[in-house]
């Protein structure tokens, strides 16, 4: 798995070539990988890895669900690079990264506990 900051930098591109959304997901769930690939790293999220799914509802000429599938470390980039960024829109991203500076490394421990209720509604637990 890449570290922190070209991770960071992936997700960073992945919103911007619109692979992924800028906006708050209307749900997040957690995992067994589906062996489908990560929007931002681009490997495979395997069966025997965890997985965050995030959904977004859209109600268009054809109404339903965009889902993705990330890595639990891809899906940290891309929720700090979006929250950084603004959930309004892509007008605030250009800003955001532009103002860009030295990027802080975030070590996590190999088995951990990630439970943010308020962010993300799910709970993890294992290795990563």
């Amino acid at each position: 798995m890449p570290d922190e900051s070209l991770l960071r930098e992936k997700a960073r591109e992945a919103i911007r070539s619109g692979k992924l959304p800028i906006a708050k997901p209307d749900r997040t769930y957690g995992g067994p990988g589906s062996n489908e690939a990560c929007p931002v790293c681009g490997k495979t999220v395997r069966r025997d890895q965890m997985e965050l799914e995030i959904e977004f509802s859209h109600d268009s000429a054809t109404p339903g669900l965009d889902r993705y599938r990330l890595h639990p470390r891809c899906f940290a980039a891309w929720e700090f690079e979006r929250t950084k960024a603004g959930d309004s829109g892509q007008g605030r991203l250009s800003t955001a990264l532009s103002r860009a500076g030295p990027k802080p490394v975030i070590a996590c421990p190999e088995d951990f506990t990630l439970y943010d209720p308020i962010r993300t509604g799910v709970a993890l637990y294992g290795q990563f």
